[in-house]
C-alpha cells in the first residue's frame, strides 16, 4: 500500500515538475505521457541538465526552449554528443538558430541526412527561403525523388511543392511518392549529385563547400 502511495506521489511529482518546468498545459501533459513516456520517467536532474545543455548550446531562453520541446519532447533523450556533432553541421552551414527553435526535428536527423537533405533544398531554392518552412517533414529519399521527378517536368521548382502531404501530391501530379522512390532511388550516384551540385553552386558565390563525411 506505501509503495502504491509513494509511486503515486512521485508521478505527480514529476507532472507539476515537467508542467513548470515547460509551461505545459494538462492537455500538453497528457500528450507527452502518451507519445513520449520514457521522456516523462527521467528523472529531475536529468532533465535540469539537458535543458541547460541545450540553452548553452543554442544560446537559448528558457522560453525558446519550451518552443521546442513541445514540438518534439524526444530533444531531451538525444545524447549530447550528437547534438554537439549537429550543432557544428548547423554554424557549418548557415542555418539560423531561429529556424532550429521553429523546427527542432532538424536536429532529430542522423548527421549525413540533415546535410544532403540541406544540400538538396539548397540546389532548389538558392535564397535559403525553404529554411522557414517545414523543409524536414518528408524524407531523403522522397524529397530526392519528388525533387527529380518535378525537375524533370519544370523549370523552376519550388520547396513548397517537395513537402506536400501524399494526398495533395498524387492529387496535383497523378503518381505516388513511392512510384517515384522506386524510379530515382536515393543511392550513392544520387548523394555524389547532390553534394557535386550544391558545391559547385556554392564555390561560384565564395560559400564554403560542405563535405558529407566529416
Amino acid at each position: 500500500m506505501d509503495n502504491k502511495i509513494n509511486v503515486k506521489r512521485n508521478d505527480s511529482n514529476k507532472e507539476i515538475f515537467l508542467k513548470q518546468t515547460f509551461c505545459l498545459s494538462d492537455y500538453e501533459f497528457i500528450s507527452i505521457k502518451k507519445l513520449y513516456p520514457h521522456i516523462v520517467n527521467m528523472d529531475k536532474e536529468t532533465v535540469e541538465k539537458r535543458v541547460e545543455f541545450y540553452k548553452a548550446t543554442f544560446n537559448l531562453t528558457q522560453e525558446e526552449f519550451n518552443t521546442m520541446f513541445k514540438t518534439l519532447p524526444s530533444l531531451l533523450g538525444l545524447s549530447e554528443q550528437s547534438i554537439k556533432s549537429k550543432y557544428e553541421c548547423i554554424l557549418d552551414i548557415g542555418i539560423p538558430i531561429q529556424s532550429i527553435i521553429e523546427n527542432p526535428r532538424i536536429l532529430a536527423a542522423p548527421l549525413k541526412t540533415l546535410k544532403l537533405k540541406y544540400m538538396l533544398f539548397s540546389i532548389i531554392d538558392n535564397d535559403k527561403k525553404f529554411l522557414s518552412i517545414n523543409w524536414t517533414v518528408s524524407s531523403l529519399d522522397k524529397s530526392w525523388a519528388r525533387y527529380r521527378y518535378l525537375s524533370e517536368h519544370f523549370i523552376k521548382i519550388k520547396p513548397s511543392w517537395i513537402i506536400l502531404s501524399e494526398r495533395n501530391f498524387q492529387k496535383k501530379y497523378k503518381i505516388t511518392s513511392d512510384e517515384l522512390i522506386l524510379k530515382y532511388p536515393l543511392d550513392e550516384n544520387a548523394e555524389n549529385f547532390i553534394s557535386s551540385h550544391y558545391n559547385a553552386h556554392v564555390k561560384t558565390n565564395g560559400s564554403k563547400p560542405l563535405a558529407l563525411n566529416n
